[in-house]
């Protein structure tokens, strides 16, 4: 999974992606990913758990764990805009919850 902004907390890291994107959901050796960057650092990272739903249905919760640190709906909405100049409220969005490990 490529990252622009290559930063990540320690514990549970969370990402949204624009679209349903398929990652595994169980938990253990099948759920692991790399994380990549733009500078072609690679990490890798066991997946907690993947939510899929409408963007103008993320709450805060949901947003608590986002590596960069967003935690309210504007700012990510703004973020997403930023990636995504078209994007619109409406859309469907992928939540992938992580470790690194």
């Amino acid at each position: 999974m490529h990252f622009k902004d290559f930063e990540f907390k320690k514990g549970i890291n969370m990402t949204m992606r624009r679209g349903v994107s398929l990652f595994p959901t169980e938990t253990g050796n099948d759920a692991s990913i790399i994380l990549t960057g733009p500078d072609n650092r690679e990490t890798k990272a066991m997946i907690y758990k993947v939510k899929v739903k409408r963007f103008e249905d993320v709450t805060a919760e949901d947003l608590r764990h986002h590596h960069l640190g967003i935690e309210s709906w504007a700012d990510m909405f703004r973020e997403m805009k930023r990636h995504y100049p078209c994007f619109d409220r409406l859309e469907i969005v992928t939540l992938v919850y992580f470790r690194l490990v």
